[in-house]
């Protein structure tokens, strides 16, 4: 079986690091993961960095990566995902 599919296009949600810390940090008051600390979190990121970012990178480069600042108000990101679905529905 081939390992490779073609690929039209690439959603990425993208935070900054420290957002995405605090909301982790929020998540872990109820989630029960015991590796919902800033600690584990941050040794996922560096692990993310290291392991998608070149993936995000190659997308980027094929203009193939529509990517959605999800920073903002909750309406607003799930308003620029609905756009991207709408484009390959």
């Amino acid at each position: 079986m081939d390992d490779c599919t073609l690929t039209k296009a690439v959603l990425y949600l993208n935070a900054p690091e420290a957002v995405m810390l605090e909301r982790l940090l929020e998540r872990g008051k109820t989630s029960g993961r015991s590796d919902d600390n800033a600690e584990s979190i941050k040794k996922r990121f560096k692990t993310y960095v290291e392991s998608t970012m070149p993936i995000i990178e190659h997308f980027k480069a094929q203009e193939k990566l529509w990517e959605v600042r999800a920073d903002r108000p909750i309406g607003d990101v799930s308003a620029d995902v609905l756009k991207f679905f709408d484009g390959w529905l």
